[in-house]
């Protein structure tokens, strides 16, 4: 239920509030004026008393230098009473009055009251209570004459008291008080009247408030003059024509229409190509929130125009409500490479689709982009009125199409030689007449050696094959660490030899045994060997250098060789990669050799670097975990 309060209307509770916080402001008013009467009256009285001490020093040094203390009695009882003191006394150096406003206290031994003291120079007073409870402020002085002290001069005055400066502040009071509440009944009184016209407002929407509906209220006019009342009669008159409601199949219309438009938005939104419509001019219309990553220089050419970038299918409006000049050409051509030949540049294209692939480079990343403009022509024109934009990235397509044409030029290589030289020497067995024994042997060596050239290819691409599904499986055992090494460094001696090659080997004495697959790691360290032996001129030098560290094994092969540039080096892991140097691509190679050391090396938990220098050699180090069965 309702309190009492909530059934105060608006208008009366502004009132109410107005003169709650208006009388709170003078009342506050009147507390500052009686606080400074107490402040003021307490200072005035402490510079009048200043200002006593010195004149009745004064009189009292001239009279004694002339009299001496004949005539002290009757000036001070003089002072005392021109200046309406509580007491005025002259004490001697020996400590008694010489003279008292109150004469029977002459000769008398002067008393010494208990209060707080303060001093400023020669000048000290004494703050205490006498023996009527009354605050008196005491202030003493030296008495001096011909430049010799003759005694001291007490005078004192009653404190002013709260009374005091109550009494004090109603001679102030009407000034500062009338005036405030004048103005505060005048603003009550126009308050009153400014707020007639909401309270009739207020009772109406209070009525319609405890209605069980709306439609059964009835709403009327105001006759209170004023904006707010005006408003108000507007809209009962609106409301009573029928303007303010609206048909329902309208509504539903409506309501139909922006649900289409949303699904429209969240399908647009959730396309990874990006989509945008511009004008004839090319400038963006429309645009979905993909199109934005996709061309990261649409963002810095609406930054530069201090517009925000293009956002979920939403018209782009300047600040005036004008198409923002956001060409989408000027955008591409920005990160992309767009030739004056460039269908997309040719006026003569607009009226007919455009399919093209256009290459930029953002930083060391290579992205192609292919592009898809279609006019726009409405069924009330016969020329196109804009275009229809699609964006897709197909850099991992392109790079997948460069990557099997990189395979096939290799795999094709690799086939070619090994198989011409079989067929070769195989027909020259069959045909032709070599009653040598010695040298059938050589051709044959030479059709055996070239299968086994053929199978190791064959394994490599099964390898990688299986590396790409997440099949590649490791056969691990307890191995011999020092016989591992021993084994590959066997393998390789021959072709160090044949090459010329200074090979240097170093080997700790004491080796741990591990829990490893002994053949893929002895495969990765010939093939590491290999390249190293393969990629380094005659009279080069290789080494291979072993250390077992705390928690981890580290082999490092280090050459002499060509080296690989620093755009390159990123690559050397990747599948059917070869560099470009006229050098590697003389030398026969698969790329597959450090891609498939890397992946054991990962099975294994390790990991492989390789750090490089062009033209002065190569160090490619694998780390792996001591771990034992």
């Amino acid at each position: 239920m309702d309190s009492p309060s909530s059934h105060i209307g608006l208008p009366q509770r502004i009132t109410g509030y107005f003169l709650l916080f208006g009388i709170a402001a003078t009342l506050w008013l009147g507390l500052g004026v009686y606080y400074a009467s107490c402040r003021i009256s307490r200072e005035r009285s402490e510079s009048a008393c200043l200002r006593i001490l010195g004149h009745v020093i004064r009189s009292l040094n001239l009279d004694y230098m002339q009299h001496g203390d004949a005539h002290l009695q009757s000036l001070v009882e003089n002072q005392c009473r021109d200046y309406n003191l509580a007491y005025l006394a002259v004490i001697g150096l020996d400590g008694k009055y010489l003279a008292h406003s109150a004469s029977h206290r002459v000769g008398t031994k002067a008393t010494e009251p208990a209060g707080a003291t303060e001093s400023w120079g020669d000048v000290q007073r004494v703050r205490f209570v006498n023996e009527d409870s009354a605050i008196l402020q005491e202030y003493r002085a030296p008495l001096r004459a011909a430049d010799q002290n003759f005694g001291t001069v007490r005078l004192a005055i009653i404190e002013p008291n709260s009374w005091h400066a109550f009494w004090t502040a109603t001679h102030y009071a009407p000034i500062a008080l009338i005036g405030p509440f004048a103005f505060l009944m005048i603003g009550a009184v126009v308050l009153g009247k400014l707020t007639r016209p909401v309270e009739d407002i207020d009772r109406q929407l209070r009525r319609v408030a405890t209605a069980p509906s709306v439609a059964g209220c009835e709403l009327l006019e105001t006759e209170v003059h004023g904006p707010a009342a005006i408003g108000w009669n507007r809209l009962v008159h609106s409301w009573s024509k029928g303007s303010g409601q609206k048909d329902l199949q309208e509504r539903l219309s409506e309501s139909l229409s922006s649900m289409r438009v949303k699904k429209l938005e969240m399908v647009l939104d959730g396309l990874s190509d990006g989509i945008s419509t511009t004008d004839q001019d090319g400038s963006i219309l429309l645009a979905n929130s993909a199109l934005a990553a996709l061309i990261p220089t649409l963002g810095q050419l609406a930054n530069e125009g201090n517009r925000a970038e293009p956002s979920t299918m939403r018209k782009q409006n300047g600040p005036n409500g004008s198409s923002k000049s956001h060409r989408i050409l000027d955008a591409l051509k920005r990160g992309w490479v767009v030739p004056d030949s460039c269908p997309l540049v040719d006026p003569e294209t607009t009226e007919r689709p455009v399919v093209v692939e256009l290459e930029g480079h953002f930083g060391e990343d290579r992205r192609i982009l292919r592009v898809t403009r279609s006019p726009w022509i409405e069924p009330e024109h016969q020329h196109s009125t804009g275009h229809l934009w699609t964006f897709r990235d197909i850099t991992q397509q392109k790079l997948a199409e460069e990557m099997r044409n990189q395979f096939v030029n290799t795999a094709t290589h690799e086939l070619r030689t090994p198989l011409a030289n079989i067929k070769a020497y195989a027909e020259t067995l069959v045909l032709a007449d070599v009653p040598d024994i010695e040298q059938q042997k050589d051709f044959l060596n030479t059709i055996s050696a070239e299968a086994t050239r053929l199978a190791r290819f064959v394994d490599d691409l099964l390898s990688v094959s299986r590396m790409e599904v997440g099949s590649l499986s490791l056969s691990k055992q307890t191995t011999n660490l020092a016989r591992l090494l021993d084994e590959a460094v066997k393998k390789v001696r021959p072709l160090m030899k044949e090459r010329k090659t200074s090979f240097d080997v170093f080997i700790p004495e004491k080796m741990p045994e591990l829990y490893l697959d002994k053949d893929k790691i002895t495969t990765t360290l010939v093939n590491l060997l290999g390249n190293a032996i393969k990629y380094t001129p005659q009279g080069g030098h290789v080494a291979l250098r072993v250390k077992v560290l705390k928690e981890q094994l580290e082999i490092s092969v280090e050459d002499t060789g060509i080296g690989i540039s620093q755009d390159e080096i990123k690559h050397v892991f990747d599948k059917f990669f070869r560099s470009k140097d006229s050098r590697v691509q003389e030398e026969t190679g698969s790329g597959l050799g450090l891609p498939l050391a890397y992946e054991v090396v990962r099975l294994h938990g390790g990991t492989i670097t390789v750090e490089s220098v062009l033209d002065k050699g190569s160090t490619f180090t694998v780390i792996l975990p001591l771990v034992t069965a």
